[in-house]
């Protein structure tokens, strides 16, 4: 073996001496049923300090890094008043804007419905149409100062509806909007490696004692 050859090995078994920390995750998720929107509502998530020594998290981890991720369904509908003399046309969609705020964290999602579209006769009322949709976002923090300590953390989140329209009379809007609301929260920690093995140690030695022998050698000759 050459020197170069030895003096990787003997890096690797040092590193593999030292250790590294490993990087895992644990998420809590709340689910609220079909619930007609707008809505507020609370739900709680247990801190960092009730969650590690528990639940398969060993009690060294360390936390790094919250992530929130919030899925929106939306099953809305629209109906459409001509308030005007003459027959117009018309777009509309319901917009669903589901907001989660935890900690230091605040996460928005906004979920555009299907879009409707048709005329009006003067004085009618058309609908209701269908404008329904999902959509999904995250945002996460490595400021975790706020999601420490034990017992449990209360995270706020408010849904609200309205519509985009594009409508050429005089009109009404009512929209009705009926979903779920998935919230994810995840903790990412780190865990030390644990402390090598005598047989490492070992190993190690054995390691260095070559590289050395290997370098008398060479000068002997």
């Amino acid at each position: 073996m050459n020197k170069t050859s030895m003096t990787l090995t003997a890096a690797a078994l040092l590193a593999s001496a030292g250790g590294a920390a490993s990087a895992a995750t644990i998420k809590f998720t709340r689910t609220i049923s079909p619930t007609l929107k707008p809505f507020t509502t609370s739900q709680t998530f247990p801190l960092w300090g009730s969650v590690v020594g528990t639940n398969g998290v060993p009690a060294n981890a360390t936390l790094t890094m919250v992530t929130d991720t919030l899925t929106d369904t939306l099953a809305g509908t629209i109906s459409i008043t001509n308030l005007s003399g003459t027959t117009g046309s018309f777009t509309a969609a319901a917009v669903d804007t589901a907001t989660k705020t935890v900690g230091s964290l605040t996460v928005t999602t906004v979920v555009t419905g299907t879009v409707a579209s048709g005329t009006a006769a003067a004085s009618t009322t058309v609908g209701p149409f269908s404008s329904g949709g999902t959509g999904t976002s995250s945002a996460s923090t490595t400021t975790v100062t706020s999601f420490l300590g034990t017992g449990t953390l209360t995270a706020m989140l408010n849904d609200a509806i309205n519509t985009t329209d594009n409508i050429g009379f005089s009109n009404t809007v009512t929209t009705t909007g009926l979903g779920s609301v998935v919230d994810v929260l995840t903790y990412t920690y780190t865990v030390p490696t644990t402390a090598p093995e005598p047989a490492t140690l070992s190993l190690l030695g054995v390691g260095l004692a070559g590289l050395g022998l290997a370098r008398r050698r060479k000068r002997q000759k």
